[in-house]
């Protein structure tokens, strides 16, 4: 799994930021579970709204096409980001494998992981993105764009936690079925990826796995 995230900038007509303050302070849960009213699509997890900073004028610039430039670092100031975070739902053909036809630096099969996104995936992400468009519009933005995030960040999965050796590759305390000195401690062993930044859960599994060896 791998979030599906995406930026709605929302562009208003004033500077947003004028004391230069952190902006990642604010998160909307209201659609964790879905629309709260039971009417929008898709049914089930969306995930979560939170506020994010905006880039600095000299990567804008870096980045932005001749000519529009100083225009692109000049709006930057009048931007409120509303990243969404979008749970994808785990898929039986995402994997990490081993690709015998490349080799890595050191002569070794080059690891590989294919993910791809479920239609449902997409659809939630632009479920979060009307929501987000929404708030900005009532805050006071004018215009609006959404920028996708194609970064492989918040991996999870592969080895998942469960109750059953017969579906999951680790118990509820991170051990590998049928070894007894074998622990798996990171994002992995998630069942699911839920809607927030797991590396607070993957201290918590670290630390759980982690008495569960010193006893």
């Amino acid at each position: 799994m791998r979030h599906v995230n995406g930026v709605v900038a929302g562009i208003f007509p004033h500077v947003t930021n004028p004391e230069n303050k952190l902006q990642k302070q604010i998160g909307i849960p209201d659609f964790y579970y879905g629309d709260p009213d039971k009417k929008l699509a898709p049914a089930g997890t969306w995930g979560m709204i939170q506020d994010v900073s905006s880039i600095g004028k000299g990567v804008i610039k870096a980045n932005a096409p001749m000519g529009l430039k100083n225009i692109a670092a000049f709006f930057s100031d009048l931007l409120i980001n509303l990243l969404c975070i979008a749970e994808d739902m785990p898929q039986y053909r995402n994997r990490v494998f081993c690709d015998t036809t490349r080799k890595d630096l050191y002569g070794m099969p080059a690891l590989m992981v294919h993910h791809r996104y479920t239609a449902r995936d997409l659809a939630v992400r632009k479920a979060l993105y009307g929501k987000a468009r929404g708030i900005l519009r009532r805050a006071g933005a004018l215009m609006f764009y959404n920028m996708p995030i194609e970064t492989f960040s918040h991996a999870l999965g592969t080895c998942r936690m469960g109750e059953d050796s017969g579906n999951s590759v680790v118990d509820s305390r991170c051990r590998v079925w049928g070894m007894d000195n074998l622990y798996v401690i990171d994002a992995s062993v998630m069942p699911s990826g839920g809607s927030v930044n797991p590396s607070l859960t993957i201290a918590a599994l670290a630390l759980k796995a982690a008495d569960e060896m010193k006893g």
